[in-house]
């Protein structure tokens, strides 16, 4: 992630503990990319949560019949 001009490396659990922690907020998403190419695939999503604005981009791996995050960053609006 990068926040400030600053490249941040979290596990994945830190996010999840951080929305654990939250209080409940409105939210909305919104695909705007998507690009596959066989087994393979980069998807962006605009979110907002709150008041706070998103562009996140992830890549994808299929296995077997499904789909799984690689990886994700996202850039604060």
């Amino acid at each position: 992630m990068s926040e400030d001009e600053v490249l941040k490396s979290v596990p994945i659990q830190v996010l999840f503990d951080g929305f654990s922690a939250s209080e409940p907020m409105e939210d909305n998403y919104e695909l705007t990319q998507i690009d596959v190419e066989g087994n393979a695939a980069i998807v962006r999503i605009e979110s907002q949560f709150g008041p706070d604005k998103f562009a996140d981009m992830f890549t994808l791996l299929k296995d077997g019949k499904d789909w799984k995050i690689v990886s994700k960053i996202y850039q604060i609006k």
